[in-house]
């Protein structure tokens, strides 16, 4: 069932459509956001020269944030209610132009803040009891520690509910989701096994991570291991012997069969003789042995049969319910159709046209 409210905004949205047109004008309107917000690495305050500190935030900012410990700017931009600092001050109240012994915050931190905040998404959500809730598949959480588990494991819940939302109220299902610098596609694997089963389509620039997002799709059972060629080189024994013509034995040697030298009697009476039991004991074993005959292949029967009753493995079957498409590339702009087409839209096999002698000899 849709939800009147789909996005976790604050009380100040009433609908998403005004959020949204709100977002996007502060977003392409203040040149801090912008710079700090993607335009500017962390560490590029380290390494820049000159530095960006100086060069990037205000002097009123700078001042400020000299008279104060980082611990209580730190509470400032994210905890404090600064709605008491919103309201207009007097000048003739001294009061009111300090902060916590200090130099009062600019107003224009003071705006940046309140900005930031009324248009940030709301992280307060119900979380289900555990009984209620579904364990992520053990394959599908290899490589994941403990934040990335939680984020996984709600987030993917969220973007799963949202696309039944879309569904309800179009009455057309979502055949694709697009992750935007999918990394280790962490969470589209998550959403293309079970239980949502989506079909994802991850965007992603650098090859390594793609590479590496493929392996991990083979653990958790949704693409199969491509089967490695492996080519042995044989190479030539020399022999030092060998003349070049192969060896043929003589017809003499292989065609008349070699006489059975006759034991002479006077050894076989001594071995006959009565009276040492050891020695007929032996001829007796010796005769038992030599009366039974074994075929080529009847020694190796017992081991054949036993692995012929041994059974193979059985083969883990891929879950092909859940799809996932990898496409490697550098997003510069917001345009996607002629990027991810060949994989929402795929075209049929078309047939190699033939050559004119082909055609020609079809035709005879």
């Amino acid at each position: 069932m849709a939800t009147p409210r789909p996005l976790p905004l604050a009380e100040e949205w009433k609908d998403p459509d005004s959020y949204v047109d709100e977002l996007l004008d502060f977003a392409t309107s203040s040149i801090l956001f912008m710079n700090l917000c993607g335009g500017v690495h962390i560490l590029d305050f380290l390494t820049r020269k000159p530095d960006l500190y100086s060069t990037l935030l205000p002097p009123d900012w700078r001042e400020f944030f000299e008279h104060h410990d980082v611990h209580e700017v730190l509470h400032l931009l994210l905890h404090e209610n600064i709605e008491a600092l919103r309201a207009p001050q007097d000048d003739e109240n001294d009061d009111g132009q300090t902060w916590n012994g200090g130099a009062r915050p600019p107003q224009s931190l003071i705006d940046y803040i309140h900005n930031i905040r009324r248009l940030s998404l709301r992280r307060e959500f119900d979380v289900p009891p555990p009984s209620m809730r579904t364990a992520l598949p053990y394959k599908t959480t290899v490589g994941m520690n403990k934040k990335k588990l939680h984020e996984v494991e709600f987030f993917s819940r969220h973007v799963a509910s949202l696309s039944d939302v879309v569904n309800e109220r179009r009455n057309e299902p979502v055949s694709h989701i697009v992750d935007f610098g999918s990394g280790q596609n962490y969470l589209g694997r998550t959403l293309a096994s079970s239980p949502y089963h989506k079909h994802i389509i991850a965007i992603e620039r650098h090859h390594h991570n793609i590479s590496g997002a493929q392996g991990m799709d083979i653990h958790a059972m949704l693409a199969e291991k491509k089967q490695k060629k492996v080519y042995v080189h044989k190479r030539k024994t020399s022999c030092n012997d060998c003349d070049g013509k192969p060896d043929v034995a003589d017809s003499s040697e292989t065609s008349a069969p070699q006489p059975r030298p006759e034991m002479p009697q006077s050894s076989i009476n001594t071995h006959s003789a009565p009276g040492n039991g050891t020695e007929d004991q032996e001829i007796t074993t010796f005769k038992m042995l030599g009366q039974i005959d074994l075929g080529p292949n009847e020694l190796r029967a017992s081991s054949s049969k036993k692995q012929s009753q041994r059974q193979k493995p059985e083969e883990a079957e891929i879950d092909t319910r859940g799809k996932l498409s990898y496409i490697e590339h550098d997003i510069s702009d917001g345009y996607l159709e002629p990027i991810i087409n060949h994989v929402v839209n795929p075209s049929p096999w078309r047939t190699p046209m033939k050559s004119k002698t082909q055609m020609k000899l079809q035709s005879r």
